[in-house]
C-alpha cells in the first residue's frame, strides 16, 4: 500500500516537474446530447477558464469551449468535467455510423498557449446517437399478444438496448428481447414469456426510459412514451 502511494505521489511530482498533463484512457460511452463528458487525469494545474482544450472527432471541426461546452475542474482533483451547452452536440453523427470517437489532441494553459502539455492524443469518449421512442397506441392483448415492436430513433449500431417500462416489466423474466444485434434499424422486438402479461390490468403501457449504452435517459420527462394500449384477451 505504501509503495503504491509512493508511486502515485512520484507520478504527480514528475508530472508537475515536466509540465505534462496525464489523461487516463477509459471506455466511456456518451450520447451526442449527453449533459457531461468527464476527462479523468492529472496535471490540470490552472484555473478553469485558463485551460484550453483541442477536442473533437476526426473529420469535424474542433469543439470550442464556451460555445459548445464549459470546463470545470473535478472537485476531487480527478480531471475535468465538460458541460454541454444547450442545443449543442458532442459530434455530428448524421453521416456517420456510431460510435464515433472524441479525441483530445491537446491541453494548453492560457499562460503559455503554444505549449501542448498532452504527450499524445487520447480518446476520451465514444459518442452514440441520443435514443428516443416513438408513440404507439395500438391495442396489445394482455397475454394473447406475444410480440411487441417498439420503434424509435438512435438505435442503429447499438449492441444492446435496455427499456424501462411503466407499469414495470422485467427483461428475461416477463419478456425476452429477440432483436438481432447490433441493430441495423430503429426497431426493438420483444416477446412475452409464457405465464406473464404485458400489464396486469387494462391500460396504457409506457416506456419511461431507454439506454443504448450511454446510460439511462428519461423519455418525455417523468411521463414516458406510450407504446401500447393493453386490453383484456
Amino acid at each position: 500500500m505504501i509503495r503504491g502511494l509512493s508511486l502515485a505521489v512520484f507520478l504527480v511530482v514528475l508530472t508537475r516537474v515536466f509540465g505534462q498533463v496525464t489523461v487516463r484512457q477509459v471506455t466511456q460511452y456518451i450520447y451526442d446530447k449527453s449533459e457531461n463528458l468527464r476527462i479523468r487525469g492529472s496535471g490540470f494545474d490552472a484555473n478553469d477558464h485558463d485551460i484550453l482544450l483541442d477536442l473533437g472527432s476526426a473529420g469535424q471541426p474542433s469543439l470550442v469551449a464556451d460555445k459548445v461546452f464549459m470546463i470545470s475542474k473535478d472537485s476531487n482533483g480527478d480531471g475535468l468535467i465538460l458541460k454541454l451547452l444547450g442545443n449543442r452536440r458532442w459530434a455530428n453523427l448524421s453521416q456517420r455510423t456510431p460510435p464515433v470517437a472524441i479525441i483530445l489532441n491537446g491541453v494548453r494553459f492560457a499562460s503559455d498557449p503554444k505549449k501542448n502539455l498532452l504527450p499524445a492524443p487520447v480518446i476520451v469518449a465514444q459518442v452514440l446517437n441520443t435514443p428516443s421512442v416513438k408513440e404507439n397506441t395500438n391495442v396489445l392483448f394482455k397475454s394473447a399478444s406475444k410480440e411487441l415492436r417498439i420503434n424509435g430513433t438512435g438505435f442503429v449500431g447499438s449492441g444492446r438496448v435496455d427499456l424501462y417500462f411503466q407499469p414495470p416489466l422485467t427483461k428475461e423474466v416477463a419478456y425476452e428481447d429477440v432483436t438481432p444485434y447490433p441493430l441495423r434499424n430503429d426497431q426493438i422486438v420483444l416477446r412475452l414469456r409464457h405465464g406473464f402479461n404485458w400489464r396486469d390490468a387494462s391500460g396504457p403501457l409506457y416506456v419511461i426510459g431507454v439506454d443504448t449504452g450511454g446510460g439511462p435517459i428519461k423519455l418525455n420527462g417523468d411521463d414516458g412514451i406510450q407504446v401500447a394500449d393493453v386490453q383484456e384477451n
